[in-house]
């Protein structure tokens, strides 16, 4: 979606607004996995630090331009757009299915719980690890909030009822369309490492930088199709291969290696499993994003599935084991409580974002 924003951003510059700039979006989407079956296979790719830093500095940079964009056209028009009841719709049932999108994908702005005990696992105490992930949990969780908010109100006030579901591959802004090359550019570089990026289980060799980009990364302003599966690569990858050689200790096809020489390379070791089993996983993250390559349904869906069980309910019940809280205490039935009434969120955006799906899809 970036590359081709990028095309696109280029064609209108030089043709016009209105001119038919259209490019078909799975070629790129087969060239971004093709980049990402390459950096599977690059042995401790995940552990690389500057890795961190890149894509940390890309994150910050097209999250800033969207914000400065947004701000910019506002002031430029000279009014607020929009209304306080959001986009007219045709019907109520409509508005309905809108608002359970919207709450979707709302769900999924804040996924770090998927990999916030990996990331505690990896730090050093004194301090003690639940303070220190508090501290950056809260940091996090403001500097994303205000980047969403920003972001979100500014792109409304500028466009209103016409604001794009994403700022900087839908085309709510065109000029400068040397900045909007820059933001996309910035988002493709930050895919690349975040599709893979995983927490180093090395505490002696972890910054808290580090950690602070882990948890930024994870709820960002702009996504892509393909990043449904942005940081949770590496873990998928290391938990196949323990599970694999657990099971089949004795098979060479799982725990064999083997030495490849290339010309003007040091020499590479390859594992069959790991050859086979990333590179249909990477394939089928492809193939899914080519066959729905619909942005805020698509997320809508993800945060709809996710956010309940993993944000929710085992936080929930770790918490109650954890404090032996008696049951039908009263902390217990408001804990309980809130957990049945983020589950039914849950289902309510899961419907919606399933009936979103298949409406981009028939239509």
């Amino acid at each position: 979606a970036c590359r081709r924003a990028i095309l696109k951003a280029n064609c209108y510059h030089a043709h016009g607004h209105d001119a038919p700039c259209s490019f078909d979006g799975s070629y790129y989407m087969l060239m971004f996995g093709g980049v990402q079956l390459l950096l599977s296979s690059i042995p401790d790719f995940h552990d690389m630090a500057w890795l961190s830093v890149v894509a940390a500095v890309m994150s910050f940079s097209y999250a800033f331009i969207g914000l400065g964009l947004g701000l910019a056209n506002t002031i430029s028009n000279g009014v607020i757009k929009g209304s306080i009841t959001g986009v007219p719709m045709k019907t109520p049932v409509a508005k309905v299915w809108r608002v359970s999108q919207a709450i979707g994908d709302i769900a999924f702005a804040y996924p770090y719980s998927l990999i916030l005990l990996e990331i505690q696992d990896t730090l050093k105490s004194p301090p003690a690890e639940n303070k220190t992930m508090k501290k950056a949990s809260i940091i996090s969780i403001l500097v994303t909030t205000f980047f969403y908010l920003c972001c979100g109100c500014f792109g409304y006030a500028a466009f209103g009822n016409d604001a794009p579901g994403n700022l900087l591959t839908g085309f709510g802004f065109y000029e400068p369309y040397w900045l909007i090359d820059f933001a996309n550019a910035c988002i493709i570089l930050h895919l690349l490492g975040g599709y893979q990026a995983r927490t180093t289980k090395n505490p002696e060799t972890e910054t808290s930088a580090e950690r602070f980009y882990y948890r930024m990364q994870s709820s960002e302003l702009t996504r892509s199709k393909t990043k449904c599966e942005q940081v949770y690569s590496q873990p998928i990858y290391q938990f196949a291969d323990r599970h694999f050689a657990e099971r089949y200790p004795g098979s060479g096809f799982v725990n064999d290696f083997h030495t490849v020489k290339v010309p003007l390379l040091p020499p590479y070791r390859v594992n069959l499993l790991r050859v086979c089993f990333r590179t249909a996983y990477v394939a089928s993250t492809t193939a899914v994003a080519i066959f729905f390559p619909y942005f805020n349904e698509i997320l809508a869906l993800l945060g709809a599935l996710n956010f309940w069980p993993l944000a929710i309910y085992f936080p929930v019940e770790m918490y109650f084991i954890q404090r032996k809280v008696p049951r039908w205490s009263t902390r217990w039935l408001l804990l309980q409580g809130f957990s049945t009434v983020c589950l039914l969120i849950s289902a309510f955006a899961l419907v919606g974002s399933i009936q979103g799906v298949i409406s981009q899809k028939l239509g």
